[in-house]
């Protein structure tokens, strides 16, 4: 077995080592990462740098039409490369032609003014948004706002393979490592994360590596809403998949050194995720009939493909998205 010596003086180099490491023993804190890292440990380590797009202003002047239409929503934060267009696919199968899949046209969040305006002249009647870099703030007054995030160091393998295929990024995979930091993080924002551990009831972090228990979590919590849906799906409808298909010749997995490097630059990630993590188990065992819950789920999943043909338009990219 390795050992590790839980030095101070280079707290992220410690997350990465035992991140990566399958065979730990700690003596020093009671958890560590794959033996379950200490969260106060992890909660100590400088905040990542400010996302260049910063918060708006109070949203305490929000019109009260808009308000009401807000309050009869679910929202869907998408996260790049985390499931979302499945996420997208379930949204539309269940509320078809009321799903708003806004946008900026500029790299940069959705504001909650742009999308109140967005809603003071739209005559549909949405059920749901979706939404790459909507602010929390836009989504607060929502009924139900959920998010999926993913394993730091897969989700951002799956990112450089997808960026590579579709010719928007042409260098390196440890370039890109070290050109992206936190994303997940950095896009959810401090307000959302600090809302999903703050145990508030309106608000659920997903896990991609446990899409289908996290989905019946989803049916659950809403079920106790007021709300019954589907979530059920024929199966993942990302483009990803498809381009493994195309390009063989895609990096397949990664070096321990490059995991290190991930984890060492995506601390706040890695809390997120396992902080996440440990929510959805918690959810899960309070849940006696989840087994039952979960086979249940997978048996309409065998049947969700009669739905293939009818839902043609979920917010797969630009030309499906709503610019606000």
């Amino acid at each position: 077995m390795r050992l590790h010596s839980h030095r101070k003086d280079n707290k992220e180099q410690f997350i990465a080592e035992t991140y990566v490491s399958k065979q730990i023993i700690c003596s020093n804190i009671p958890v560590c990462i794959n033996c379950k890292l200490s969260l106060s440990f992890l909660k100590s380590l400088p905040e990542p740098q400010p996302f260049r797009i910063m918060k708006t202003s109070s949203n305490s002047n929000i019109d009260s039409s808009v308000k009401s239409k807000l309050d009869k929503m679910i929202a869907f934060h998408h996260l790049y490369k985390c499931g979302g267009t499945t996420i997208n696919w379930i949204l539309q199968k269940n509320y078809p032609g009321h799903v708003l899949y806004c946008e900026k046209k500029e790299i940069e969040h959705v504001q909650l003014s742009s999308l109140a305006d967005h809603l003071k002249m739209s005559t549909v009647d949405y059920a749901a948004l979706s939404s790459h870099l909507i602010n929390y703030e836009a989504t607060a007054y929502c009924s139900f706002i959920f998010t999926f995030i993913r394993e730091p160091a897969s989700r951002i393998l799956s990112a450089y393979n997808f960026d590579v295929s579709s010719g928007t990024y042409s260098d390196n995979l440890d370039s890109y490592i070290d050109a992206r930091d936190n994303q997940m993080s950095r896009i959810l924002g401090k307000d959302f994360i600090d809302s999903t551990n703050n145990g508030q009831n309106n608000i659920f972090c997903g896990i991609l590596e446990q899409f289908d228990e996290s989905l019946v979590c989803i049916e659950n919590i809403l079920l106790d809403r007021g709300v019954k849906i589907d979530l059920s799906y024929p199966g993942a409808l990302n483009a990803g998949s498809r381009l493994h298909k195309k390009n063989p010749n895609l990096i397949q997995s990664l070096s321990n050194q490059q995991k290190e490097r991930i984890y060492t630059l995506n601390s706040k990630d890695v809390l997120l995720y396992v902080s996440q993590e440990n929510s959805l188990r918690n959810h899960m065992n309070k849940l006696p009939e989840f087994p039952n819950m979960l086979k249940e789920f997978k048996l309409r999943k065998e049947n969700a493909s009669s739905y293939i043909k009818a839902v043609k338009s979920y917010g797969q990219g630009p030309r499906h998205f709503v610019y606000v």
